[in-house]
């Protein structure tokens, strides 16, 4: 009974030690979000205070997978790609920097696949978030009208999809795949770029 109560609270002081933690990519090959192993500290970044930075040298992917959220992104490697695979939800409560790209649903799979800002924030950076389904299929979303996301200045959102969120664009917004829309909901949007 007494070690079911230690496991119990180690478990739980495992889990509140995760709030407000920083983790770094630990190699530069490619892999999935949700494998302890690819993270330092070891562990699967998700919740909302949690930091995630993508910043090792050299070429790879992150397959984000289900339901996560972070509390903050940094993808500070123009050659590191974060995948939001099909049918996920990728939550955001706060800013992401933006060096390289973050692709959601990027084979236009059937499914449902949005990143959803939680708070205020916004992309800023270098980098480009990139739609790659019709519709909701690759969103950009927000939880309530209330919260605002920003597109910075040097950032750009492309490919196709929707962008249900009303966003405040500083930077560019382009629908560039042929024969495809790229959808905005100008309810609550501020187009001061491109």
């Amino acid at each position: 009974m007494n070690r079911i109560a230690i496991t119990l609270a180690a478990a739980a002081g495992l889990a509140a030690s995760a709030q407000g933690q920083v983790f770094d990519w630990a190699t530069a090959a490619s892999g999935a979000w949700t494998d302890g192993m690819n993270w330092t500290p070891m562990g699967v970044p998700n919740g909302p205070a949690v930091t995630a930075t993508l910043g090792l040298s050299g070429a790879y992917g992150v397959t984000a997978l289900g339901s996560l959220q972070v509390g903050a992104l940094n993808v500070s490697n123009p050659d590191a790609t974060l995948e939001i695979a099909p049918g996920s939800l990728f939550q955001v409560n706060g800013d992401v920097m933006n060096a390289g790209v973050l692709s959601v649903n990027p084979g236009g799979t059937a499914s449902n696949t949005t990143v959803r800002f939680t708070a205020d924030g916004g992309f800023m950076g270098t980098g480009s978030l990139r739609l790659g389904a019709i519709s909701s299929r690759a969103q950009l979303a927000r939880v309530s009208a209330a919260i605002t996301v920003t597109n910075g200045a040097t950032h750009t959102i492309g490919g196709f999809g929707q962008i249900s969120a009303g966003i405040v664009n500083n930077g560019d917004v382009v629908a560039d795949v042929d024969g495809q829309t790229l959808a905005i909901n100008v309810a609550g949007t501020t187009n001061n770029g491109d």
